[in-house]
Formats: C-alpha cells, structure tokens, sequence
C-alpha cells in the first residue's frame, strides 16, 4: 500500500490521508477533508455520522457541504 501523503484526519493516527483497496477511481477512497465526485469517503466512522444527516454524501457525491460537516457535526477533523 506504500506510504500516507501529510494532511488528514487528527483521528487519523499518523495524520495521513486514507488509502485503500475499494472505493473511487483506481482503488483509491476518496479523503474526507476534500471534496470529490464519488459518495463517501475513507473512514466508514466518519462517513456514516456526516450521511446519518445529509445521506446525499454518501449516495451521491462528497461536495463542500460534506466536507464542512466533518467538522460541523462533529464526525471529525480536517486540518
């Protein structure tokens, strides 16, 4: 799987971006502090507790409004 980019999750515990065999375009899941066009992100936690409220995150696509309530409802930390 090889090394994390910086940036992330302060949940994350080396602060990495998340990188997996599922998900987005060449196996890569989508990083939950950026916006992108598939639904979800990296972290099941806080994907599901960011859709529990706008469940359009994870159906449709992860857009500015999902990123913002990774923080907003307390799902998360980008920094």
């Amino acid at each position: 799987m090889g090394g994390f980019p910086s940036g992330g999750y302060a949940a994350y515990p080396n602060g990495g971006s998340g990188v997996g065999a599922i998900g987005g375009t060449g196996g890569v899941i989508d990083d939950c502090c950026e916006t992108h066009v598939s639904p979800g992100c990296w972290d099941p936690l806080v994907a599901s507790c960011v859709c529990a409220e706008d469940p359009y995150c994870c159906e449709v696509m992860w857009d500015r409004e999902c990123v913002d309530n990774v923080y907003g409802w307390g799902c998360g930390s980008c920094y």
